[in-house]
């Protein structure tokens, strides 16, 4: 029934006319302390492949559990060990490793908490995850491979504002600048922006972006969008009204201009020049003087000393006053209500007189019980009333004595959450003093202009720390860890703070240079009067309008130097970028009738291209490094790719973007 029910969806899945992603997984059991697959996890793999293979393109991931018993660290390899075979039994049924993921969680994602033998054999388990994706054109991989994530922001409209986003772009807005699109007053409402920042070639390739305008070539700064609504509907600024947008600290260059993005015949954006230059804040084009042994002196980490987290003994749960119940008051028996129980045949023969001295008999005996069980009331009752005294006295205790551990159980709770706090700060400032070390042993070997875009690439890089939330708590609540976490619906996890949206160098970098700002560098900075805390190097313009803008110049040659690229059509929506690798350029080609060319590209440049395109429903991607020459009729070496390889290969290409 489980096969027929999977090959039914899986039916339908591939007659979607569209795009479709679903996932369907397997769950594989293992004996106490077991790692090694048996003849049954085998068969149930092979069925279970054998059931998605039926899709063009599926994905796997695998993720390996234990039950409670055991310690934390003993439980994570074991579940490591677990995904690992199963893996490996994978590995030689599809033989593409990218194709699949493992994961092991221990015991921190148990199905079942009791603690019983039945409870704990459903938690030994692996399951095997197949996401399976049915492409319809080249669109739908770069979609799944790379999502440009908004920031979005609710405000008060009536202020002026500042708002700073994940990527280091802040936004000055000021108070009522809005309306409604038919000219009409929004009143106190709040404003919801939708901020998208686009500064690597992924975010670009994401989101359909290029650094043209028509024919022209334009060496962009990136790309931002910004629209605001009010309740889903759309506004507009005010007449006279803009917004400031300062970019990320980077390298600047001089004769940027404002573009806004429109829309061509094919549905590609293209981009209008504003005729409207952006400024800048920078020192890079004046020749300074900068004191980096002053300002790499500063003390970054402000004498933080590493956090300590420690806790006494926590006593007991106090156990609830328990409320006394009055003993059952026992009826009294009546000579008319006293049943006599007699046999089917005495109920037939039995004389009525009979019955009555029968009736009397039984009425004495429930009497003199009623006495006994009256006298035993009277002295429960009693010692029930002296309950209530006791209860009255001990309700107040206990509810304190409760209140009291609670209030202890959530300042602990508290108190790790600031210890996370603090173990974030205290790691980000002891990267930035690596960072600042690794920037003081180049002093002298390069230039003031490279020392700072070298600070600036450490300002992108991700926190690295690691939190297992477990063993904070275990720390906190000993044996009642369980218990606490149950009853407060605390679920700890193992965070990654490298792969935590927000959690970059970049705020605390600001917030250093900001520190520093009394030093050397800032000083000459502040001289010149290009630097306003902290936005040395960024790029600063004011928009009128919603939707993509972009921060570009021309790049304009002689037309005797150009060449143009011509590439074999393979059909299929191949998708074709070409990126020059000494600044940020990002071009799509056109597609003639048999093949897809590049015109007007500046010759001896070295670029890089990347074709991504569907055969057969299946991803395939190439990627080559090139010199423009006098000719260039060129073949990509296309080849099957996992959405982890093409994932990687467009990510490798924001590295070319940093290096500037």
């Amino acid at each position: 029934m489980k096969n027929q029910f999977l090959t039914s969806l899986l039916c339908i899945l591939l007659t979607a006319p569209l795009f479709s992603q679903t996932q369907v997984e397997e769950q594989l059991l293992f004996d106490f302390d077991s790692y090694e697959l048996t003849q049954s996890h085998q068969n149930q793999i092979d069925e279970f492949i054998k059931s998605v293979s039926q899709n063009s393109y599926v994905e796997f991931t695998i993720i390996g559990h234990t039950d409670q018993d055991g310690s934390d660290d003993y439980n994570i390899e074991l579940s490591k060990k677990r995904a690992q075979s199963v893996k490996d039994k994978l590995q030689a049924l599809i033989l593409h490793e990218n194709l699949i993921d493992i994961e092991w969680k221990g015991e921190s994602e148990l199905v079942d908490a009791n603690n019983s033998t039945s409870s704990k054999k459903k938690n030994r388990r692996v399951t095997v995850q197949a996401h399976i994706l049915n492409f319809e054109n080249t669109d739908d991989i770069i979609k799944v491979v790379h999502e440009l994530k908004p920031n979005t922001f609710n405000i008060d409209h009536t202020q002026d504002r500042q708002i700073t986003c994940n990527q280091g772009t802040i936004i000055d807005i000021p108070a009522n600048a809005f309306t409604y699109m038919d000219g009409s007053d929004i009143g106190d409402a709040k404003v919801e922006i939708e901020i998208k920042e686009a500064f690597t070639y992924s975010d670009f390739i994401s989101e359909g972006l290029f650094t043209q305008s028509k024919s022209d070539i334009l060496e962009t700064g990136g790309m931002i969008y910004v629209n605001a609504t009010v309740n889903g509907k759309p506004i507009k600024f005010k007449e006279g009204e803009s917004i400031e947008i300062t970019y990320p600290a980077q390298n600047v260059e001089e004769d940027m201009e404002l573009f806004y993005a429109s829309t061509d015949d094919s549905g590609r954006i293209d981009w209008e020049a504003t005729n409207q230059p952006i400024t800048s804040r920078t020192a890079s084009t004046f020749d300074i003087e900068i004191d980096w042994d002053s300002f790499l002196a500063f003390d970054f980490n402000g004498g933080e000393e590493r956090p300590y987290l420690d806790f006494p003994p926590l006593d007991k749960k106090p156990p609830l006053a328990v409320k006394p119940y009055p003993p059952a008051k026992p009826l009294k028996p009546t000579l008319e209500n006293t049943p006599v129980n007699v046999g089917t045949l005495d109920k037939v023969f039995m004389s009525k007189k009979k019955k009555e001295a029968l009736r009397e008999e039984k009425f004495k005996e429930a009497l003199a019980n009623y006495k006994k069980q009256k006298i035993k009331y009277e002295a429960d009752y009693a010692k029930y009333l002296e309950n209530v005294e006791i209860y009255k006295v001990q309700k107040p205790i206990k509810d304190k004595a409760l209140s009291d551990w609670n209030k202890l159980v959530t300042d602990r709770i508290e108190a790790i959450k600031t210890y996370k706090g603090q173990m974030l700060r205290f790691h980000v400032y002891a990267q930035i003093q690596g960072a600042i070390k690794s920037i003081k042993s180049k002093v002298g070997e390069r230039t003031n202009k490279q020392l700072l875009n070298l600070l600036n690439n450490y300002m992108k890089s991700p926190v690295s720390l690691t939190i297992n939330e477990k063993k904070l708590y275990l720390k906190a609540f000993k044996d009642q860890t369980r218990m606490i976490l149950q009853e407060r619906k605390i679920y700890p996890e193992i965070v990654d703070f490298a792969t935590k949206k927000n959690h970059n160098l970049y705020p605390a970098f600001s917030n250093v240079v900001k520190l520093a700002k009394k030093h050397a560098i800032e000083e000459e900075f502040e001289k010149t009067g290009k630097i306003d805390d902290g936005s040395f190097g960024s790029y600063v313009t004011n928009i009128s309008t919603f939707g993509w803008m972009n921060c570009d110049r021309y790049r304009t040659y002689d037309p005797r130097i150009l060449a143009d690229v011509r590439l074999k059509d393979e059909g299929n929506d191949t998708k074709y970028y070409l990126i020059f690798k000494d600044m940020r350029v990002m071009l799509s080609g056109s597609k003639g009738d048999s093949e897809y060319y590049f015109r007007g590209l500046p010759k001896r440049k070295d670029v890089k291209l990347v074709g991504v395109k569907l055969v057969d429903s299946v991803p395939h991607i190439a990627v080559a490094d090139y010199k423009i020459q006098d000719t260039n009729n060129l073949e990509m070496a296309f080849r099957k790719a996992s959405l982890k390889e093409i994932r990687s290969e467009l990510n490798s290409l924001n590295a070319l973007a940093s290096n500037l």
